[in-house]
């Protein structure tokens, strides 16, 4: 019965250090993804 506790305690934990890894990716992704659009945008206004 403990170990079963144990057990979901360690599932819950593990899941949401997977959930902060993929917050932090997509967070990533989106800097990156708008810092790609400024560059872009500042080529089109020197052109």
């Amino acid at each position: 019965m403990i170990t079963d506790g144990f057990h979901a305690g360690l599932r819950e934990k593990r899941e949401g250090v997977e959930m902060r890894k993929t917050v932090l990716m997509s967070g990533i992704l989106i800097y990156l993804y708008s810092a790609k659009n400024r560059d872009n945008q500042e080529i089109l206004s020197v052109e």
